[in-house]
């Protein structure tokens, strides 16, 4: 029997739909991700006033009451083992973290429980027992994520005592996170120099989840953005050339804001290779990668380093 969900949205700027309808969802407690509340779109469950909602549809500032017509929003949201088993390399694991060498190509996490081809599903089928660790659901013992099409370093706690002790060093930043990263400018700027701090405030841009943009206090005509502006800090460490118009990037991320490394290098004019969302020059993949962890745990006093090898394939063969 169907019944219907009512959802009381008070909306402070213009904002699409399926955003700000995640948004409420969220504060409520429900973890529905974009791609399930678009299965209700497609089926025409969403309504405004009586009349069916587009997903992109944006709302004015205002009151708006959104009907979810839908036996229950509360599905299950646990994610299963991955039917290959545990297909993607593990690269360290003691009693309490397991590491993940995750492909480009390859989700982190998956948006419903029938979707197993994920990192996470491959963490389950190595140790069933993260499905009780940590936020559980669709993220079991999950300490941070990768894009789908960046590889290299996935980090699981074992152990609900070492989630709460490493989701507390990663964001005091007591975790070291380098990355590398392939970058070309189609307008031949001089490469960036290295060492240097980069902190630019990045914004949700208002239209769109999936991209960020470097907010200018100072701009007359600002943009409109979701939620607050976001300080970011990046160490890029050194830069090495690959051939006359690609470098390779080291850098370490000191704080960890969606799309960061990403974003901030578009921002310098050299975007990561095979990035679209910034206009990076086309590429088989994103030519990004979670190069070392330093983190300390209850069990190392000097903490574990860990490194995944660079892909064979990447530009350059610099190790």
């Amino acid at each position: 029997m169907f019944s219907s969900t009512i959802l009381e949205l008070f909306i402070t700027e213009p904002l699409r739909s399926d955003l700000a309808i995640l948004a409420e969802l969220k504060s409520q407690g429900e973890l529905l991700s974009r791609k399930s509340l678009k299965l209700f779109f497609i089926e025409g469950q969403v309504f405004r006033n009586g009349r069916q909602l587009s997903p992109s549809f944006v709302l004015q500032p205002g009151h708006h009451q959104i009907e979810i017509r839908t036996a229950s929003l509360s599905m299950d949201r646990t994610s299963k083992p991955s039917t290959r088993g545990s297909f993607v390399p593990v690269i360290y694991e003691d009693d309490l973290i397991l590491v993940l060498n995750k492909p480009s190509g390859i989700p982190s996490v998956p948006h419903s429980p029938v979707e197993t081809e994920t990192a996470v599903g491959s963490a389950l089928a190595h140790c069933p027992s993260l499905a009780l660790v940590g936020r559980a659901g669709l993220e079991p013992g999950l300490l941070h994520r990768l894009d789908t099409e960046t590889s290299g370093l996935l980090a699981f706690a074992k152990t609900n005592k070492s989630y709460e002790w490493l989701k507390f060093a990663w964001k005091s930043g007591a975790v070291k996170k380098v990355y590398r990263a392939i970058s070309s400018s189609p307008k031949h700027k001089p490469r960036p120099r290295a060492p240097q701090i980069l902190s630019p405030i990045l914004a949700h841009v208002a239209k769109s989840s999936k991209r960020m943009m470097v907010w200018n206090e100072n701009e007359n005509h600002k943009p409109l953005i979701r939620g607050k502006p976001l300080s970011t800090k990046t160490h890029l460490m050194s830069v090495a050339s690959t051939n006359k118009n690609q470098i390779d990037l080291t850098l370490e991320i000191k704080t960890g804001i969606m799309h960061q490394i990403r974003c901030t290098l578009a921002h310098l004019g050299w975007p990561v290779l095979g990035d679209p969302i910034y206009r990076g020059d086309s590429s088989t993949r994103l030519w990004l990668h979670a190069w070392k962890l330093e983190f300390p745990t209850l069990d190392h006093p000097d903490g574990i380093k860990v490194e995944a090898p660079l892909p064979l394939d990447w530009p350059g063969n610099l190790s």
